[in-house]
């Protein structure tokens, strides 16, 4: 399977051997614990199958992807573009006329992707938290979510036709590492958003993060998971982004027909 791997992201044009991610992680995909090898393959899989939907329908964006990727070399930047190649080609993937007219945002201008939706044209804006040093404290991760959601609603694509959705995958890697609770800071530390309800200018701001579940039949399934929806005070949201968004994200239903879960620090 490594081989296989490898070949295909020749094929795509990255350099796995300049990109300390991809080759740290194919050597993972060589570990004995089948559950994390399979992990690992899919993590791989997914992302290669992504760069393929996009390459097929988007030339120029596909290109855009591969060089940034290539230019990363695996550090931390890595994992935004990551980011957008999965959820960019998630949107490729979706059911027929759902969307029409997806495209890249321009970088600094636009959000990330921008598509119509019900004669409405709405966006994306894709980042991912990540921490250089662990975080040890439910104080530390509620301030660097609060600096992200600031910062990015300081742009002048941020407004009720746009959703900000943030990965805080590692993040919730970290929780389990660690011990603290996201649960306490999405509940009895909520307040602590409450002063930026007035300043949100984006339709919804979702947190999320990535997770591996296995079901009993031992299939593996790479999916996003919401934690939180954040939106303005007047807690009112524009009736086609609300529709698009409960769409993509099943209504935000809970799926519990899983054995079990599965987190890492980064996929």
């Amino acid at each position: 399977m490594r081989t296989t791997i490898q070949k295909q992201y020749s094929k795509l044009g990255i350099d796995v051997n300049s990109n300390k991610v991809l080759k740290d992680y194919l050597n993972r995909t060589e570990f004995k614990n089948e559950d994390i090898k399979k992990q690992f393959e899919l993590f791989h899989m997914d992302f290669i199958l992504g760069l393929r939907e996009i390459e097929k329908v988007d030339n120029s964006s596909f290109n855009r992807y591969i060089k940034t990727i290539n230019d990363t070399k695996g550090e931390s930047n890595f994992w935004g573009e990551k980011f957008e190649v999965y959820f960019h080609s998630k949107l490729i993937q979706g059911i027929p006329q759902i969307i029409t007219n997806l495209k890249r945002g321009k970088d600094g201008l636009e959000p990330d992707l921008l598509f119509d939706f019900n004669n409405s044209n709405l966006g994306i804006e894709l980042t991912t938290l990540k921490y250089i040093i662990p975080p040890k404290s439910e104080e530390q991760v509620l301030s660097k979510i609060t600096e992200c959601i600031r910062k990015k609603n300081s742009n002048k694509y941020a407004n009720p036709k746009c959703a900000l959705i943030i990965d805080i995958t590692n993040i919730v890697a970290y929780e389990k590492i660690f011990n603290f609770s996201l649960n306490k800071i999405f509940k009895e530390q909520f307040n602590g958003f409450s002063y930026l309800s007035k300043e949100i200018n984006f339709g919804m701001i979702i947190l999320c993060n990535s997770v591996f579940k296995k079901k009993s039949d031992d299939t593996l399934y790479h999916m996003l998971a919401p934690r939180i929806g954040i939106m303005n005070e007047k807690q009112i949201i524009d009736k086609d982004l609300n529709q698009f968004l409960n769409i993509s994200f099943d209504n935000f239903k809970t799926n519990n027909n899983f054995d079990l879960q599965f987190h890492h620090l980064n996929m």
